[in-house]
Formats: C-alpha cells, structure tokens, sequence
C-alpha cells in the first residue's frame, strides 16, 4: 500500500490561522456548504427559494439580512416552464431587469448519476457559479428511494461534492413528512447531514420560515411573508412580501445554562419531536459547569427561561422546540 497518503493534519495554531467560517446570508445560511428548505405543499417554499436566488443576485438584504453577492443559478427541475413568468413578475415588482448573475437551468437533473452531478460542476465553474438551488429534491433524485439510507447518503456525497469542488452554497428545496411536518420527507441522514435548515410553514393567513439545526449560530425567529398575487402583461402569478411585524435579527438565548440546554435539545431532537425531560436533564449533566448538587436546579431553572422567551415547550414532561 505505498501509494496511500498520511492525512493532513492541523496543530491549533495552524487551525488559528485558517479562514473564519464566513456567511452567505448573515448568520442564515453559510458561504460555503449545504442547506435544505422544506415545508409542507403549497405554502411558497419555490417563491421563497427564488427570492432568496434575486436578493443574493442583487447582495440586497433579505428579511433585513445583509446578503453576499453572488452568482445564483436556479436549477428549476419542478415545474419548470413556470419559472420564466415568475422571474419577469420579480423584474416588474422591482422596476428593473436582474443582473446577468441570476441565471436558471430548466433541464432535468439526477444527482445519483455521476455523469449529470459532473455535468453540473462544469457548468458551474464555466459560469463562474457560487450559488445553486435545486428546485426540488425530489426532481433531482428521480431514481432513489428516499427512505433508504444508502441512496440518501449517495446524493448526500454528490451534493457535499458540489460544494466543495465549486468552492459555493448548495440549497435543496425539500418536502415535509406526510405526518411529521416539522421534519423533512426521507432519511433523518438528510436532516443530520445538512449545514443548516429553513423551514417553512403555514402561520394563521400567511406563511413563515425559520433557521433552523444551524451548526455555527443560533436558530433564528420565525419570519412572516404573504405571497402577494400580481398581475401584468395577462400573466397572473405571486411574488414574496415580507411583512412589516417581521423580526429582523436572529433572536437567542442569553444565559450559558440556556445555550448548553437549547443544544442538547437541538441534537436530541434531529429525529423525533420530543424527548422526556430526564432523558434532556442526562444529555446536560456532563455539559455543565456547575457543581453536581446545583446541577438540577440550575438545569430546570434554564428549561424555565427558556420556556418563557418562546424556545421550548414542555408538556407532561415532553420537551419540544416552540
């Protein structure tokens, strides 16, 4: 085995001097990396998508986040012969034409075939890309079968593959469950494996997202849009309008204890919705800095604040995220 190579290793200084984890959307959505955007049918996740595609085109703010600019390409592979109107009523909202940097594939895509995942990093380099949204996972996964670890891990591979031979952003637009709608369709491995989630959903009248299983930052507030309707040129389609009562920082925790709790719960909670506090009180036990005959009063007292301020929901001793 002579031809088999050391792994690269890093002293702490060295990892000092390495680039600082940088974002795409402030403490969103990471510059480098993969991100899914899921929700439930039909409450605007390929609207949503394409907006944040325009913002991140023009580096205007999204949701009052300031955006990298970048050169966006919109891997349409649902419905594709309506992402032209919907682009146009984009323009005309805006009063301007998009930049050149916004560019959109209307062909089919199978990322658990080699050939068409290279197909997609050369053009990517060619056109100097930095940011891909695949709308949807399903339309780019025709031939895998959600459910099986094997398959998912696969795309998993070629996604992570695209990010790093093209140095950019990954978004895969997604489905919820059928009856867990708060976790995306398929494998946990999806959820577990992604950088960081958006999850969009119904809210009263209109629709909202939040941040969600960030790796680097905390979960944001959930962010409220209508999908305002539009008509021009005889063409009817919907365009994404942020509401005003919307939260424009991400909101978290303060106290230590409330921090350390909020993540125990966040990793606990990767592939179900609620853990029993006992088993959440062990998670933290070795986590905290306190002596052991505090540690439950202080264990409680910041699942307490953390109740209050909206992050979690206890319920005959199920904990929950709010």
């Amino acid at each position: 085995m002579n031809d088999v190579n050391n792994l690269t290793l890093y002293t702490a200084s060295q990892l000092r001097k390495l680039p600082k984890y940088e974002w795409r959307i402030e403490g969103i959505v990471p510059d480098v990396g993969v991100v899914a955007m899921y929700g439930q049918s039909r409450v605007g996740k390929t609207f949503l998508g394409l907006d944040l595609a325009c913002k991140l085109t023009e580096g205007e703010q999204w949701f009052g986040y300031p955006t990298k600019k970048s050169t966006v390409l919109y891997a349409a592979a649902e419905s594709p012969m309506g992402i032209p109107q919907r682009v146009r009523a984009i323009e005309y909202l805006r009063g301007c034409e998009l930049s050149d940097r916004f560019k959109a594939s209307l062909a089919s895509l199978d990322l658990s075939d080699a050939f068409s995942v290279a197909t997609v990093i050369k053009t990517m380099k060619s056109e100097g890309v930095d940011t891909i949204i695949f709308d949807t996972f399903n339309a780019v996964t025709p031939s895998i079968d959600e459910n099986s670890v094997r398959d998912i891990n696969g795309v998993l591979q070629a996604l992570r593959k695209i990010s790093a031979e093209c140095k950019c952003l990954v978004v895969v637009i997604h489905h919820c469950g059928y009856s867990e709608t708060h976790r995306m369709r398929g494998h946990s491995a999806l959820a577990a494996a992604v950088d960081a989630s958006i999850y969009v959903e119904r809210s009263g009248r209109f629709s909202a997202w939040t941040s969600k299983n960030q790796r680097e930052a905390h979960d944001s507030a959930k962010h409220l849009f209508s999908l305002k309707q539009i008509e021009f040129n005889g063409v009817e389609t919907c365009v994404i309008e942020p509401l005003s009562s919307t939260p424009q920082v991400p909101i978290s925790p303060t106290g230590k204890n409330q921090q350390l709790v909020l993540r125990q719960l966040r990793e606990a909670l990767i592939n179900c919705e609620s853990i029993h506090i006992e088993d959440l009180l062990e998670r933290c036990r070795a986590v905290f800095d306190t002596r052991p005959k505090h540690f439950v009063g202080a264990f409680r007292k910041a699942c307490r604040g953390l109740s209050d301020q909206g992050f979690l929901k206890i319920d005959a001793d199920l904990v929950q995220l709010s």
